[in-house]
Formats: C-alpha cells, sequence, structure tokens
C-alpha cells in the first residue's frame, strides 16, 4: 500500500519517484527476507507469476515461527514490521526497449492462453544505471534521516549497482506503458492523440481507421516517472469527449474560481 511519494526532478533525463511501500499485516514476516537477496528476487517472481503456491512455500520455508494451515492464516509477528520501510522507485527510461511475443507460442494454434514466459524482452539495462544510481543515493538520503541506524540497514536487494553485476539485476514492472505510442503520423506512432489508429494504406500519413480507437496506456510513449494513472485517466476522457460529447459522458462539472473540475456521477 502506496501512501506518500517524493517526486524529483534532477534535469530533463532525471525525473523520478520514491514511494513507500507499506507492508499489509499478513505478510509481516517478509522483512525477514530482505537481507537474503536470491531468495526475495524468487519470491517476487512466483508472486507475479501468481505462483501462490509457490509464494507460501519461500516463505514458510525460509522464515521461523510460522505455521500455515488450510482454515489458519499465516502467523508471524506483526513486530517484523516496526523496524522495516520498503521505498519503491519509478523514473523516465530510454523508452527504447522491446518485449515481444514468441513466435513459437504466437504461432501455435493449440498455445496455452495461460503459459507464463512466452516473451522475448529486449532491454539494455546498462542504460538504467545512472537513473537508479540516482533514486538509490536519494533513498539512502531519506534511510540517514529516518533510519535507526541511518543507512547503514539500507540495501536494495534487486539492484546491485556494481557494474559486472548489473545485466543479471532484477526490476519490477507495474504500469507498463507504450506499445501502441501516440505519434503525429504512421511512421512516428500507431495512434494519434485522438487514439485514433493510423492506415497502413491511407492516401496520407495522417488517415485513420473508421471507429477504431486505442484507450489505454499503450499510446503513452515514454515512461512519466510517476504513477500514470491519472495521465491514462486525462486521455481516455479526451478521447471519449472526442467520441461522444462532454454532455454524454458520466460526468458532473464543478467550477471553483476560474477552473473546471469534472468528478464521476
Amino acid at each position: 500500500m502506496v501512501t506518500s511519494a517524493i517526486r524529483f526532478k534532477e534535469g530533463s533525463n532525471f525525473i523520478y519517484t520514491i514511494e513507500d511501500t507499506g507492508i499489509p499485516k499478513i505478510f509481516s514476516g517478509i522483512p525477514q527476507l530482505l537481507s537474503q537477496v536470491s531468495i526475495f528476487r524468487e519470491m517476487l517472481v512466483a508472486i507475479g507469476s501468481e505462483k501462490i503456491n509457490r509464494s507460501i512455500d519461500i516463505i514458510t520455508s525460509h522464515l521461523s515461527g510460522i505455521s500455515v494451515g488450510i482454515d489458519s492464516p499465516i502467523i508471524i509477528s506483526e513486530n517484523d514490521l516496526n523496524k522495516t520501510l520498503i521505498l519503491s522507485g519509478m523514473g523516465t527510461d530510454t523508452s527504447d526497449g522491446e518485449i515481444k511475443l514468441r513466435d513459437v507460442w504466437k504461432n501455435d494454434p493449440n498455445r496455452n492462453m495461460n503459459s507464463w514466459n512466452v516473451l522475448d524482452v529486449d532491454f539494455d539495462t546498462n542504460k538504467l544505471a545512472p537513473l537508479y544510481e540516482k533514486i538509490r543515493n536519494s533513498m539512502k538520503r531519506i534511510a540517514d534521516e529516518i533510519g535507526e541506524k541511518g543507512s547503514s540497514n539500507f540495501t536494495t536487494p534487486l539492484w546491485d549497482p556494481h557494474p559486472n553485476k548489473i545485466k543479471d539485476n532484477l526490476t519490477a514492472i507495474v504500469h507498463n506503458l507504450g506499445g501502441c505510442s501516440i505519434g503525429k503520423d504512421k511512421d512516428h506512432g500507431v495512434v494519434n492523440n485522438l487514439g485514433q489508429v493510423f492506415r497502413d494504406d491511407g492516401a496520407a500519413s495522417t488517415d485513420t481507421y473508421d471507429d477504431l480507437y486505442v484507450v489505454d496506456g499503450a499510446i503513452i510513449p515514454t515512461s512519466l516517472g510517476v504513477n500514470p494513472s491519472l495521465t491514462i485517466s486525462a486521455l481516455a476522457f479526451k478521447i471519449a469527449e472526442n467520441i461522444v460529447g462532454t454532455s454524454n459522458l458520466p460526468l458532473e462539472k464543478v467550477s471553483i474560481g476560474s477552473e473546471d473540475f469534472y468528478f464521476s456521477r
């Protein structure tokens, strides 16, 4: 659970946000895994791939004082959270990575739609090193101010800054953007600023298909350095207004001074 955030802007190439990430009490034993980097990574991968049983196995086999039963939750002392603060960082990257479905899976007529590990990811993590170092340094400054022992216990288990280990680092992607990016024409994007999809066979490079729109995070062409929810929502309302007009949207207009605000009815 995120309750607060700090946004940093250190030049046009370094916009990033640091958030606190609270841990629900049921998982209060997880801080014990933070010092066990390989295990912590394995647990995150299991959670990300929705392998719940494997996630529980990892927690219960590496933590003491835990009992798991069919009718009982994981039992760990809530005191484990008293001196732990997890920080999450997000920032503007190079926006030049590629994610593609593997041909073996994509071209299989009997493919399993629930298969895991069917993507090829081409992204140079070395390019992230300057950004991540900025984020780590800012997190360390926070730890210096609020940590019981300063930053002596500060660690980034998913990112080792050593140059020889950067390629083996793990990043967690929770706000996927891009794939159908906005552009001025078909040579520079997939959709225009109203979400209309460019025609590949159009007479002009700005011709679009009738009644075909993309309206989600896929049209945002670059990482924003902040949670993109409001940006996605703003684009969605703009596109919807173009399609049906403001009067047909489920919104209530409220004027405060010279500004107009819209709220869901």
